[in-house]
């Protein structure tokens, strides 16, 4: 899942349902 409402923007992980900028995981 991908939110881009955020400055920065996030995904959601499929297993572990937690969000994480996309920069901060390298993608």
């Amino acid at each position: 899942v991908y939110r881009d409402s955020e400055p920065t923007p996030m995904v959601c992980c499929d297993v572990c349902q937690r969000w994480v900028h996309c920069q901060c995981d390298g993608i």
